[in-house]
């Protein structure tokens, strides 16, 4: 029962740290050892103990007794001391790099310029995607410099957007969508993700670059109804995952793992893991080690509203173990500024007519 583990836990962990628990432990101790000098004759006669012979001895009970309690107090204490000092070297890892709030400062600063600016110039569309752009590479310089890697990687980030099934032509979906069983039903989508090239760079030492080597490629969203077969989830993860459900990032260290995800822990049928295999270990994802994927969410207008979520930021890069174990749940939240200058330049972005974005 859940109350029961949470007692066994706190007593596990808690307990022994607070300062009367040591005093106690000293004491027993100390009893104990009192007990062993005073009556040490009786405590050597009563052993070997014999239950239901004779009198009961009860110095040797005592000192027994104290002797045991006191040694399960003190290997509590350490185990509990040691799981502490674990936990916060674990947090002092996942702390930001000395000078991170600097560059993050600065980096907003910008971002936040930018969009005013947009702003000023009555939303153009240059404007709004110049805005968008900046607000993407902070966050690529902010992963770069949280991540803090001697190994030289170079990230990369794209963002993906929500499509109605019924704004994509067949012969468009059927070019660019992947991951999908063969003879798949768009029919059973709400729509799709799809990555816009336009947002797409690449992090080269500290130079920002267009990301020429990506594609325009689809991923599909189920509806409601059809995001779980038997208990187990059949939308994709990564972006998708993190669309149905924008409560939470989702993040792999390792892309060459994905398939076996898919195949031990997903509804998805084998032929989709076999795709996802190939398309990152020799296909067009196999610069791609490891990636988090963050939902652009556009917070509710009025109280009675909901949220909006617009697409998807992937964060990628060619080596394993982008922001591995906690640092991506204490990077994350970091992003959020960025997310929501992205967010509403976005869904500016969204509403202006394709000729003139195209132009």
């Amino acid at each position: 029962m859940e109350w029961i583990r949470q007692i066994s836990e706190y007593v596990r962990l808690s307990l022994p740290l607070k300062w009367w628990f040591s005093a106690l432990t000293a004491c027993l101790g100390a009893f104990a050892g009192l007990l062993g000098s005073i009556y040490g004759e009786q405590i050597k006669a009563a052993f070997p103990f014999v239950w239901g012979s004779g009198p009961i001895v009860w110095p040797a009970l005592l000192f027994w007794v104290s002797l045991l309690i006191f040694g399960w107090f003190f290997g509590l204490g350490f185990s509990a001391q040691n799981e502490a000092t674990n936990k916060l070297e674990r947090v002092i890892r996942t702390l930001p790099p000395r000078g991170f709030l600097v560059v993050f400062e600065d980096l907003f600063k910008a971002c936040l310029n930018v969009y005013w600016e947009a702003y000023e110039e009555q939303e153009g569309v240059e404007a709004l995607k110049g805005s968008i752009v900046t607000a993407l590479t902070g966050v690529l310089y902010l992963v770069k410099t949280f991540d803090t890697r001697h190994d030289h990687p170079q990230y990369s980030a794209n963002i993906m957007l929500f499509r109605s099934i019924q704004e994509v032509p067949s012969k468009e979906l059927a070019e660019h969508i992947l991951f999908t069983e063969p003879g798949y039903d768009p029919e059973a989508w709400d729509g799709i993700l799809q990555l816009r090239t336009e947002f797409a760079f690449t992090l080269i030492d500290r130079e920002q670059k267009p990301d020429t080597v990506v594609k325009p490629i689809m991923l599909p969203i189920p509806k409601t109804q059809y995001r779980a077969d038997k208990g187990k989830p059949t939308v994709l993860p990564g972006a998708p995952a993190v669309f149905c459900d924008p409560t939470r990032f989702v993040g792999f260290e390792n892309t060459l793992q994905l398939a076996t995800w898919c195949r031990e822990h997903s509804g998805l049928r084998a032929s989709v893991a076999e795709d996802v295999e190939r398309y990152f270990v020799d296909g067009p994802g196999k610069e791609i080690r490891s990636f988090i994927s963050i939902p652009i969410v556009l917070p509710a207008a009025k109280p009675d509203s909901k949220p909006e979520v617009l697409g998807v930021i992937n964060l990628h890069s060619n080596r394993e173990g982008i922001l591995p174990g906690e640092k991506a749940g204490l990077f994350v939240p970091l992003t959020a500024p960025f997310m929501l200058l992205i967010a509403r330049c976005l869904k500016k972005y969204n509403s202006l007519p394709k000729a003139e974005k195209s132009a």
